[in-house]
């Protein structure tokens, strides 16, 4: 989402001294730890369901977590692991997963990753 993080701020080495006292803390640790695993539970998702129903999965019947996974869904779209197409009613988008995201999600899959962090 351009423009609703800026990166160039007055102070800038201020506010980089006060944001590596953050990033020690377990809550900001946590936190990056959520940023970095929910596009991961995404793509297990809509892959599951894709390969379940052969076809793109409707934004419904996703679970992203708040503005994160509104973030992850759009990384994910932007890293070409997944199609976003436009819902054709009842919901904004589907998503299909490419060729590369279901490469992932299958070695992911095969390593266990999903099978212990199972959310369906």
């Amino acid at each position: 989402m351009p423009g609703t993080c800026p990166t160039e701020r007055p102070g800038s080495g201020l506010t980089a001294e006060v944001l590596n006292v953050i990033r020690q803390t377990d809550a900001m640790a946590q936190a990056l730890n959520c940023i970095e695993q929910e596009p991961l539970q995404l793509l297990g998702e809509i892959c599951r369901q894709f390969e379940k129903a052969k076809e793109p999965v409707p934004d419904y019947n996703l679970h992203p977590s708040g503005y994160i996974g509104e973030v992850s869904l759009k990384a994910l779209v932007e890293a070409g692991l997944v199609k976003s197409h436009a819902a054709p009613r009842y919901s904004l988008f589907r998503y299909e997963p490419t060729e590369e995201g279901l490469k992932h999600y299958h070695k992911l899959s095969q390593a266990g990753y999903y099978e212990r962090r199972r959310l369906i």
